[in-house]
Parts: structure tokens; C-alpha cells; sequence
């Protein structure tokens, strides 16, 4: 049975491989990786700052930019997805 430090190191090892082979796939792995669980994240903390500000009866035009600000992360974030899956999608037809 292997143990965590021999998959860890195996998981290393595969990782140097594909950097040799292609050092631009590996980062859109990576930040394909990264920014795919982050995005509920990012609405769970927003939501969370807006009910704290209907609870404090904060002014509408905060609440408003908070909405504003919460609808162009999720664009941007989604936007960024996009691009990265289509990139990762054309290097994988190669």
C-alpha cells in the first residue's frame, strides 16, 4: 500500500513530465483548477455582505452596488472559465 509522501511524490513527478512536454497546459490546468470551485464561493460571501447590509438597513445604492458588483464577478469569472475551457479544448485537439 503506498503511502501519502509516495503518491505525492508520483503526483510531482507527473506534473514535471507534463511542464516538460507543455508548460502552457499545465498553468491552464492549474488555473482551470482553481477558479472553477471558487466561483460559488465568491456568490456564498457576497450574498452573505448583502443580507448583513439589508439587516444594518443600509442605503438601497449600497445594496445596489453590491448586486452590481456580485452580477460582474460572476461575469468576469465566468467569462475567464469560458476562455480557459475553450484554450484547453484547442490544445486537446491538437
Amino acid at each position: 500500500m503506498k503511502t501519502i509522501s509516495d503518491q505525492l511524490k508520483t503526483i510531482i513527478r507527473g506534473l514535471r513530465l507534463i511542464s516538460i512536454l507543455d508548460k502552457h497546459y499545465l498553468l491552464l490546468i492549474i488555473f482551470t483548477a482553481f477558479l472553477t470551485p471558487v466561483v460559488p464561493y465568491v456568490n456564498i460571501y457576497m450574498m452573505a455582505l448583502i443580507v448583513n447590509k439589508l439587516i444594518e438597513c443600509a442605503a438601497m445604492s449600497m445594496l445596489l452596488g453590491l448586486v452590481f458588483l456580485t452580477i460582474g464577478i460572476n461575469f468576469v469569472f465566468t467569462l475567464l472559465l469560458q476562455l480557459l475551457n475553450y484554450f484547453l479544448q484547442r490544445h486537446n485537439a491538437k
